[in-house]
């Protein structure tokens, strides 16, 4: 509606109708712009416009929040009910002797790989000698 009349002000302005005409036009443009214009500052005179999709949204958006804060509500009561965790099943006296197990085998191999060492240096040494 604002569009027409703009379009048959100018149309007029251009006819030779300019002072009058346009001062019309002028004035409507002004109105246009005022309308249009964000408001600086907020207060009782502040209009906010929401469409159905957007209040939609919003509110889609609020229940799945609140649904996700009652499911972590009963999470932590569920947790709270349920029984403290049983004592481990190695004691310290088992850890120790296992460690012990484990750092002497580590020790025998050594040893092992020592001995085969000393066996590999004799072969080479014969090889040598036939050659």
């Amino acid at each position: 509606m604002i569009t027409a009349l703009i379009i048959r002000r100018v149309r007029n302005v251009t006819a030779g109708k300019a002072t009058k005409e346009f001062q019309e036009l002028n004035r409507v443009l002004k109105k246009v712009v005022e309308r249009n214009k964000m408001a600086k500052q907020i207060g009782e005179d502040t209009k906010v416009t929401l469409d159905l999709k957007t209040i939609g949204m919003g509110a889609a958006g609020l229940a799945a929040l609140i649904g996700m804060y009652f499911a972590l509500q009963a999470d932590i009561a569920l947790a709270k009910e349920l029984p403290e965790p049983l004592p481990p099943d190695v004691t310290r006296m088992e850890f120790d002797m296992k460690d012990k197990l484990v750092r002497q085998t580590i020790m025998t191999t050594q040893e092992d790989v020592s001995e085969l060492k000393e066996d590999l240096d004799r072969i080479e040494e014969k090889i040598d000698k036939l050659n």
